[in-house]
């Protein structure tokens, strides 16, 4: 598989799409609208100071059965801020919380969801780009491109890297080959893992 060149390759925004391409923001908007993850979400905005991002498997995969109708959901929601965390007003908010040291990022569970919270400048995405300590970077940074997507929520806008394709053509590519390579067998177990509970086809793994 062709490597992408990733000083060009910029995730896109759709803030400004036709009506029809923003039946994504909507279905998203929806959901957070729900009693139980807006509360999530009200808390999250009141202990952080930034732009809050929605990421992850509850994203790409309630993305996927809203356009596609698969029924793999997730439940499990992460989010990232563009700035930082009070630590202080978060543990009131939410309690106990611990961290996850092997990714950075802090472990919340609320009621029955379990939360994970990271700030994007305690990471390097894609080492020497630009855009690494951003949201950008995270998109452009993870390992498959169904991932390749995150919701701004105050702003109810999608940046897709590339995830509304895949989905579309329920498969699952390679977005970071450094990342992939790094790590291949790990890797290749998560590629197999999501296929399998997605129904995804896996694309070019083995040309990373």
């Amino acid at each position: 598989m062709r490597q992408r060149d990733l000083s060009t390759a910029i995730p896109r925004t759709v803030p400004a799409a036709p009506l029809a391409e923003r039946a994504e923001e909507r279905h998203i908007k929806r959901i957070l609208a729900e009693p139980q993850h807006a509360d999530i979400v009200s808390r999250l905005a009141q202990a952080t100071d930034g732009k809050l991002y929605l990421i992850g498997s509850f994203l790409y995969r309630n993305l996927s059965s809203a356009l596609i109708g698969t029924t793999a959901k997730a439940s499990d929601m992460d989010f990232c801020v563009d700035g930082r965390i009070d630590m202080q007003k978060l543990s009131k908010l939410f309690g106990q919380i611990e961290q996850n040291r092997r990714f950075n990022a802090l472990m919340i569970t609320h009621k029955d969801a379990k939360i994970d919270l990271f700030e994007l400048g305690h990471y390097d995405f894609v080492p020497g780009d630009p855009y690494a300590h951003s949201i950008m970077g995270y998109v452009r940074g993870v390992p498959f491109t169904v991932q390749a997507i995150a919701y701004d929520i105050a702003g109810d806008r999608i940046i897709d890297g590339g995830a509304l394709l895949a989905i579309l053509r329920m498969e699952i590519r390679v977005n970071n080959a450094p990342k992939f390579r790094s790590d291949p067998e790990r890797y290749m177990k998560q590629a197999l893992r999501r296929s399998q509970e997605m129904g995804f086809a896996l694309r070019g793994l083995e040309e990373a």
